[in-house]
């Protein structure tokens, strides 16, 4: 759910600040992802090449996703595949760990939902109208209802579709791009 993976960002890089402008920041992001993953990808209609799931899915019955992404994979089933939080990259003593800790657990129902205690009703009205097409497109309803937004939210809503555009038009990497040829000039 695009909205849970907000939360996960926010937790991440935002230090669990729940700021408006770094969430529709980054749901422009996401949206950017999500159209990369559904557009550029020549694979993507051949439903023998790609199954999807999704994590709630997966946490709900997780033996019967992983028994049908081993039947799609055509390799056996082993009880083993739901235990791979006993054999995790993530370390106690590795630096991954700060930010891949979950490898060393279960999948868990907690991690579903999350959205509903994390975001305000504005904040969740702004992400899922922003997001709207792409949460329809993989099956998410919509919770904020009727959200009117105000004069500071509609600006933050034509900055994000804006951050979006540019990712799409390759307009900040071109921007990085300049910058760094800039500094090669100047300090090479």
């Amino acid at each position: 759910d695009p909205r849970d993976i907000l939360v996960s960002y926010t937790e991440r890089w935002n230090k669990g600040e729940f700021e408006t402008h770094f969430l529709m920041k980054n749901a422009a992001l996401i949206r950017y992802y999500l159209y990369s993953i559904m557009n550029k990808n020549p694979y993507l209609s051949d439903k023998n090449r790609i199954y999807w799931v999704k994590y709630e899915e997966l946490v709900l019955d997780p033996e019967k996703i992983m028994h049908n992404i081993c039947r799609f994979l055509s390799v056996p089933y082993s009880r083993k595949m739901l235990q791979f939080f006993k054999h995790s990259y993530a370390k106690p003593d590795s630096g991954l760990n700060q930010f891949h800790k979950l490898l060393n657990q279960p999948v868990k129902k907690t991690r579903v939902g999350r959205f509903r205690n994390k975001l305000d009703n504005i904040q969740l009205g702004l992400v899922e109208r922003f997001l709207r097409n792409e949460m329809q497109v993989f099956g998410y309803g919509f919770e904020s209802g009727q959200c009117v937004l105000g004069k500071k939210e509609s600006q933050m809503l034509r900055h994000a579709e804006r951050l979006y555009q540019n990712k799409i038009n390759h307009k900040i990497r071109r921007k990085i791009e300049t910058r760094a040829r800039i500094k090669l000039i100047l300090f090479g």
